[in-house]
């Protein structure tokens, strides 16, 4: 995505105005209050000042009463003055920390909502992270900032003209030069504010990859990982590397920043020294001390107050710049609003001809599936690694939309159920499942929020479906003990617990399709055994999609879907798919010659991309028997197609066929017959491309 130009800093620093009265509109405004106060202090302390030394002055040349109370009365207000521009920075300061709380909450909470309205499809791109990092980095200290530099500034003009007038009145010449003089070196640095900002903004990556390699070593998993592979030493090297670069990049900046600025800078002070040479020059010839000691804090305070207001200025448009990387994270694209879904009729899953490719990337891992998982039925989706099998999983659960085809549910587009609350409609077991270092009770609650306040019972029972009742009765704390390492007193899990409270979370949700990736793997075969137990315990009541590389898995399916280099090459039961003597019966042959020790190596002969199922290859009957009650269903290598990988989908005809006693329906011919792509389909464009 490319990066919109920022606006000007003062748009930047208006949104950052109204947001600051937004979420605080008393402190903002107590904040505006005191720095219009303290903006007239200059001014009046400059003209006390004066009177009170021409007062000094006349009471040292001549003596009496009079002359002594003119000096306690002018020593009084200056005292005053002081004691209420002490009192006035005290009361901004307290409602500028109010102010920096609210806003810095605000923000950090606006970015994670926007974050979780993004679309799941952009989190493949690494421009995303990119301006998340961007919005993130101090986001509510820039916007904070850009307020009280704003404010300043404005009440900086107020204080300056004030003092400048005064100036003015006694000599403009030494009002004008002390006015103008620090422009040079502020209009220097606010031009190397933006050299900075365009260097951050190039550098977001690399700031990340820091970021990254430097967390490796706060999580208790990934040290453990480190330690054991002895790496560690490689890895804070790389980082001191990157921390090189990036120092390197800086000190050059800062360097030519100083010298220019520097350099300008220094101007100011020869003017300055004009100033004060020409104001003592006057008094002299006017013979007025008081006036030239006025001279004197009125050069001093016009000339702090042009430069910090000309600084604010160049921070104003230097913050603006990294302000505007919030206001376009913000501002950004996002998913659309959830329609109104209607719940779908059943519990079925059609992919219809669907093919895709991740975003950002041109390699279709799906091409062409075409298949019917029935309403109620326990479905297992195998295939070597890189076979696309997951990728189903996650299209059924409606992360992606597909490139190509449709993924329905019960009738419904998939995409449209991944929104809250159709979401609970599809529970989902991701192979990376998140262990959520919460409770027990908020680790298995948010597998539906909804009921995350209610009653116990029902976690209690998704934890004793998955085996982990008599664990959870050891727990002193029970439902409300911490899971995790990351706080004191929490519980330490094994992989095999965490996986087992991750299915339990799945569970929680009742929803009506599930989709478990993976959802034995850390697992012994024991623990396998009686998790798939209680994954099936109400098999009849919703359909439950099992992504495994343990064929053990499959044998209990009512339907076996064997893919392969992103395409279906066999549909069957655990029976029917050994007699094809396919890609199923090779793996399941490899597997078991694994678990009794024999020779690994050895499948059963048969093509490589799968074999007929012949006529009446059902679900009950002998293997190879021929029935015709059953569905036929082709693969590569039959009925004149040949096994060479290319494009296979289902025939779809309107009659069916139920098998007497079957849980699913079979189409009469949903089976794998080629088929011309459309010559517009961009999966095999992209296939024809590699």
């Amino acid at each position: 995505m490319a990066h919109r130009a920022n606006p000007p800093a003062t748009v930047n620093a208006g949104r950052a105005i109204r947001l600051c009265f937004r979420v605080s509109p008393p402190g903002s405004s107590a904040v505006c209050a005191c720095y219009v106060l303290l903006a007239l202090v200059p001014t009046l302390n400059v003209l006390l000042l004066a009177v009170a030394v021409s007062a000094v002055a006349n009471a040292v040349s001549v003596s009496g009463p009079a002359t002594g109370a003119g000096v306690m009365i002018s020593v009084a207000l200056l005292i005053g003055l002081a004691f209420l521009s002490y009192l006035l920075t005290v009361l901004r300061d307290h409602a500028s920390g109010l102010v920096r709380l609210r806003v810095t909450r605000t923000v950090t909470e606006d970015i994670v909502r926007k974050t979780e309205r993004l679309d799941l499809a952009s989190f493949q791109e690494t421009d995303t992270y990119d301006r998340i990092d961007r919005a993130s980095r101090d986001g509510g200290q820039r916007a904070y900032q850009l307020f009280t530099d704003f404010v300043s500034a404005m009440t900086g003009v107020l204080s300056l003209v004030g003092t400048a007038v005064l100036l003015f009145s006694w000599s403009p010449m030494v009002a004008v030069t002390v006015i103008v003089s620090p422009a040079p070196g502020i209009v220097a640095s606010a031009l190397y504010g933006r050299v900075a900002w365009r260097i951050e903004h190039e550098r977001t990556a690399l700031r990340r990859r820091v970021s990254y390699l430097s967390g490796l070593f706060t999580t208790e998993s990934t040290f453990r990982e480190i330690r054991g592979l002895g790496c560690s030493r490689a890895l804070v090297g790389r980082i001191v590397g990157l921390d090189d670069e990036m120092e390197s990049t800086d000190t050059r900046l800062l360097n030519r920043r100083t010298l220019v600025a520097g350099g300008l800078g220094s101007l100011s002070v020869v003017a300055t020294g004009w100033a004060i040479f020409m104001a003592a020059q006057g008094a002299i010839a006017s013979g007025e001390v008081g006036r030239f000691a006025g001279f004197l804090a009125a050069i001093t305070t016009v000339q702090s107050g042009a430069q910090g207001l000309f600084s604010k200025l160049g921070s104003i448009y230097e913050g603006g710049l990294f302000f505007g990387e919030l206001v376009d994270f913000l501002n950004g694209p996002e998913r659309d609003a959830a329609p109104v879904v209607p719940r779908p009729r059943d519990t079925a899953v059609d992919l219809d001809g669907v093919s895709f490719r991740y975003p950002g990337s041109d390699r279709c891992v799906l091409h062409d599936v075409d298949v019917h998982l029935p309403a109620g039925a326990h479905v297992v989706v195998v295939g070597p690694n890189g076979s696309g099998k997951s990728t189903i999983g996650k299209l059924i659960a409606g992360y992606y939309a597909p490139t190509e085809g449709r993924v329905r549910v019960g009738g419904v587009d998939a995409s449209l159920l991944a929104d809250a609350p159709a979401r609970s409609r599809v529970a989902v077991l991701q192979q990376d499942f998140v262990r959520f270092d919460l409770t027990l009770r908020e680790n298995v609650a948010l597998g539906d929020v909804s009921r995350l306040s209610g009653s116990d019972d029902e976690i209690v029972r998704a934890l004793e479906r998955v085996g982990l009742g008599e664990w959870l009765r050891g727990l002193p704390a029970g439902l409300d003990t911490v899971l995790g390492n990351a706080f004191g007193g929490a519980a330490q899990l094994s992989g095999g617990q965490w996986q087992r409270i991750g299915l339990a979370r799945a569970l929680f949700s009742d929803a009506d399709v599930m989709v478990l990736d993976e959802p034995a793997a850390a697992l012994d075969s024991l623990g396998e055994k009686r998790v798939i137990e209680g994954v099936l315990a109400d098999r009849a009541r919703r359909t439950t999609i099992v992504v495994a590389h343990r064929l053990s898995t499959a044998r209990q399916a009512d339907l076996i879907v064997c893919c392969l280099d992103g395409r279906i090459v066999d549909v069957g039961r655990h029976a029917e798919l050994l007699a094809r003597r396919g890609v199923y019966a090779q793996m399941f042959a490899l597997q078991a010659a694994g678990l009794r020790g024999g020779p690994r190596g050895a499948p059963p002969e048969g093509p490589t991309r799968g074999a007929p199922l012949g006529p009446g290859a059902g679900r009950s009957g002998a293997p190879g028997r021929p029935d015709p009650s059953r569905a036929v269903v082709g693969v590569p290598g039959t009925d004149g197609a040949s096994a060479d990988g290319g494009r296979w989908g289902a025939a779809r005809r309107a009659q069916q066929t139920t098998e007497p006693g079957s849980l699913f329906t079979a189409r009469q011919d949903r089976g794998l017959t080629r088929r011309n792509p459309p010559a517009d389909d961009p999966c095999e464009q992209a296939s024809k491309n590699q």
